[in-house]
C-alpha cells in the first residue's frame, strides 16, 4: 500500500514526507511529528505523542459490572452509555485523577472488567481547532474596544 511505501522510504532512505491529510488514521499510522494549521496559522508543531499528552484531557472507562448498570453514577464521571451490565464513562482528568476515579468505582461496585481508553485523535484535534477559534474570536472582539478607548 501507499502507507507501507511511505514508511519504508522514511525508514530505509531517510526520506521526509510532508503528508497533508484530513484522515486522522493516516496521521496516526504514519507520522511522528505533526503540524496543525488553522486558517493559515500554525497552531501546533510537535510530536504526535506530545500532542496526545497535551490535549488528552479526558479518558473513557468501559466497565463490565456484575449487576445491571442501569442508574449507575459515580462522582466525577459522566455516563456516556449504559446497557445491560456495561457502562461507558467519560472522566475529565484535569479535574479528577484517574486513580481516584478507579478507587471510587471499585469501592462502590463489583467490576468484572475494565478498559481505559484515550479519546479518538479526531476529538483531540477538534478541541485544538475550537480553542484556536476561541482565541482568535477574543482577539477580534478586543480590537474595536481598544480603538474606541483610544479614539
Amino acid at each position: 500500500t501507499i502507507r507501507d511505501l511511505i514508511r519504508r522510504l522514511n525508514r530505509e532512505e531517510g526520506v521526509t514526507v510532508f503528508l497533508t491529510s484530513h484522515d486522522v488514521g493516516d496521521v496516526e499510522r504514519l507520522c511522528r511529528r505533526v503540524i496543525v494549521i488553522n486558517h493559515g496559522l500554525v497552531i501546533y508543531d510537535d510530536s504526535l505523542t506530545a500532542l496526545k499528552r497535551q490535549y488528552h484531557r479526558t479518558k473513557y472507562l468501559d466497565l463490565l459490572l456484575d449487576a445491571p448498570a442501569e442508574g449507575f453514577t459515580c462522582a466525577g464521571a459522566r455516563v456516556v452509555k449504559s446497557k445491560g451490565y456495561g457502562v461507558k464513562l467519560e472522566v475529565d482528568t484535569e479535574t479528577t485523577r484517574l486513580d481516584e476515579m478507579l478507587g471510587r468505582i471499585l469501592a462502590g461496585h463489583r467490576v468484572l472488567d475494565i478498559n481505559i481508553k484515550d479519546p479518538p485523535l479526531e476529538e483531540v484535534i477538534a478541541e485544538m481547532f475550537s480553542q484556536a477559534d476561541d482565541r482568535s474570536q477574543r482577539k477580534v472582539g478586543q480590537v474595536p474596544e481598544l480603538l474606541n478607548e483610544e479614539g
